[in-house]
């Protein structure tokens, strides 16, 4: 009698691209960063979703978020950005700036 190879698909760790969507997708899930799931997030996604805020300036509150779908494998994501300024000179120059990022369930 012959006897059959044991099955190892089920302990056979996933190769090539889907790899490494994988092991992308478990790391944003259990990861302890202070800034969410802000590292896995395109940084086209990011300032496209930027340029839907309001104009930076003084008169505006020091934090806003906005939502955007990016897709595969994170689905909707609530961004936060804060309010920041930088002085060269004489000059204040105001801008937006992502510090946190987390899926919306």
């Amino acid at each position: 009698m012959a006897q059959s190879a044991p099955d190892d698909s089920a302990r056979q760790p996933f190769t090539g691209l889907a790899g490494f969507f994988a092991f992308w997708h478990h790391a944003a899930m259990t990861t302890d960063e202070p800034n969410g799931i802000l590292p896995y997030i395109l940084g086209a996604v990011i300032g496209g979703t930027a340029s839907t805020l309001p104009r930076p300036g003084p008169g505006q509150p020091t934090e806003r978020t906005a939502e955007v779908d990016t897709g595969k494998p994170y689905g909707l994501v609530r961004i936060r950005y804060r309010l920041m300024r930088y002085r060269h000179g004489k000059s204040d120059n105001w801008f937006w700036t992502a510090v946190h990022a987390e899926r919306v369930a």
